[in-house]
Formats: structure tokens, sequence, C-alpha cells
């Protein structure tokens, strides 16, 4: 059995491994040692094996389906290689073949190569790096919600009381999605509350002292976990971070979608999502008072007490992320006119008591 050296990329994120490559039959393993300096032993197998040359000295691998591993070798390395895999063909990414066509053509094809690429930016990027983001596995979602999560976090006073508070109170909602929502308050002087991918959600304690019964928290939480459960807040960074997006694909780092998220992870805090968002949520977020029997009126009443702060600043920057206030208050308003079946229930009820006592309190 051949051993070589080369780099490895898991995937999940940017940093590249110096690894051990053994050369079976049917399957490569990979051993390298983690961030965590843990031996960790991959296995691929030959037939999925994905090969292209991304210039005279460098040969890499791409294996599995998204995000996927990448190993780097040099040419050296990819000869001996292909004596045992010549099934292994390279994909040639140069463009030699173009300096023989003289300097016209060279700068015709530059000139017309930065004309798509601005036409790409502007306005192919946006929506494709939405469409990317609706693919990704919830899996990885949730991985890289937790990295946002932890990254946002930083800094912050996490109240553990109110967290365990609101959390009881939202296990008594039934949201109808299937991402594990788990709600974060922490001791901030300002309104907001925002969503993470994955199903976190972080509320600043402020919004909480504003409120004056258990509909308007029950429409926050709903309106936020619909943004989860359709992965607004990943859609939409996702398009504002396009032209980074782009670039880590472009160089095969696939892995680098993480990286550049994690990086710009404290603009899910004033996240602006575009009208159709909002209303799908606002939708939503009725629809889940309405199949738990909660007064849809705490969406109206949340968005009129909105409207009627507007002079304080701390409102108007959270209004600043939530634009057609006027329409969503006369919207929301002829869906709660028209719902029946309202059912009280008390632990809701007592947890909200315990919620708005304690949001006032020192502690």
């Amino acid at each position: 059995m051949d051993k070589i050296r080369v780099n490895y990329y898991d995937g999940k994120s940017s940093k590249g491994y110096s690894a051990e490559l053994s050369l079976l039959d049917d399957i490569w393993v990979i051993e390298y040692l983690n961030k965590d300096s843990i031996s960790e032993v991959v296995k691929w197998e030959i037939g999925k094996v994905e090969s292209y040359q991304s210039s005279d000295k460098l040969i890499r691998f791409k294996y599995g389906e998204f995000p996927q591993q990448i190993i780097e070798c040099d040419a050296a390395t990819y000869e001996a290689l292909s004596k045992h895999y010549p099934q292994i063909k390279i994909i040639d990414r140069n463009f030699v073949w173009i300096l023989k066509k003289g300097p016209k053509m060279i700068v015709g094809l530059t000139l017309c190569f930065i004309g798509i690429m601005i036409c790409i930016y502007f306005f192919v990027l946006p929506p494709v790096a939405e469409l990317i983001a609706g693919q990704i596995p919830m899996e990885y979602e949730e991985k890289l919600g937790q990295s946002v999560y932890e990254a946002n976090m930083e800094g912050l006073e996490k109240n553990d009381s109110l967290t365990l508070l609101i959390n009881q109170f939202a296990k008594e909602i039934h949201f109808n999605t299937n991402y594990p929502i788990h709600i974060t308050v922490v001791n901030v002087d300002q309104l907001n509350a925002y969503a993470i991918p994955g199903g976190e959600i972080v509320v600043y304690r402020k919004i909480l002292q504003e409120m004056e019964n258990e509909e308007e928290l029950a429409a926050l939480l709903a309106h936020e976990v619909s943004h989860v459960h359709y992965r607004h807040s990943l859609k939409s960074i996702s398009r504002s971070l396009s032209g980074y997006i782009f670039l880590s694909f472009l160089f095969g780092d696939i892995s680098g979608l993480t990286s550049v998220i994690v990086e710009n992870s404290h603009s899910m805090i004033n996240l602006n999502y575009s009208r159709s968002l909002e209303e799908e949520a606002d939708k939503k977020g009725l629809e889940i008072l309405e199949a738990n029997h909660i007064s849809q009126y705490g969406f109206v009443n949340l968005f009129e007490r909105m409207k009627k702060e507007q002079k304080d600043e701390e409102y108007l920057k959270y209004l600043s992320s939530h634009p057609q206030l006027n329409e969503r208050i006369v919207y929301s308003k002829g869906i709660a006119q028209q719902q029946k079946n309202l059912i009280e229930n008390p632990a809701l009820n007592k947890t909200w008591a315990d919620i708005k006592r304690l949001s006032h309190s020192n502690d």
C-alpha cells in the first residue's frame, strides 16, 4: 500500500490539513489531525472522485456532495496517482491556448469576460446565492447557525432565568417546523429580536419589558420561527454577501461559505428582509397562532405598539428592518377579526406572568 502526503480540506471550514493518503484498489484512505489535534480517518470511493488541474503545478481532487471535501497535490504526485488509477482524468482548467491567438483576441476576451462578470455580480449572483442557500442540507445549516450564534453571543450577557422561562413558554406552542427551536434572552437595553439559521432565536430583554400580554410574545416568536422555517435569515445574508460567496465557489472553496457568513454574523442583528419574506413570515406566524388557538390580535397589538412608540429611537431602529408597518397592521387585523375557537392556556398565561415580572426585576 503506497502512501503520499497531500493537503486535505474537510468541507466544513476553509482550513487545510496536512494529511497522509493511502492508496488502495477501490478506496483512498486519508489520515490527518483535526483542529483539536485528534486523529481523523476519511475514506473516498475511487469511482466518486473528481479531479481537475487548477494550475500547472497544482491538482485538486473533490469528493462527495455539498460541501465537498478537497485534496490538493502537485503535478508530480498526480503522475504517480494516474499510474495507479488511470480512470481518474484531469479536467484541464488552464487557458494557455488563448495566448496563441494574439493580443486582440486576449483584449477582446478580457473585455467580454469583465462585462459578463459585472452582469453576473449585480443581476445573477444575488438570486443564485439565495437559491443555493435554500438547498443547503438542514444538518449543515444547523451547524452553520451554531457558529453564527456563538459569534453573536460574544460580549453579550445572557439572562439565564428569562431564557429558561421563554423556552418553557415556547414549548406550549406548536410551531409546525422541523427545526429545533432554542431562544436566548440577553440583557440588552434595545428593542430587538432576530432569527439565526438552524433554529436559534435571540430576544433582547427590553422588548419583553414593553409587551403587555402573552399574545404579543407568542406573535413575536411565531414570526421569528417563521423566518427560521423558511430560511429567511440564511437566504437574506447569502443574497447580501453573494459576491464573497461567488469568489469562494470560483476558487473551489465551497467551505468558504461558512467562513464568509460567520465572519459577517453580526449583520444578523439588523438584517433587512425583503417585503415578500416579511409577508411570508407574517402569514405563517398568524397561522401558527390560529392552530394554537391563541389570539391573532397579538400581531395587531405588537405592530400597533411599535407604531405608537415610533418617536423612540430604539423603536425606530427595530422598525428599520420591519417596513410596511401600516400594511401589516391592516392585514393582521383583517385575519384576526375572523378568528374563532380561542382557548385559554393556563400554563402559557402563568409563564408569561413570570416572564413579565422577571423582565422588570434587577436579577
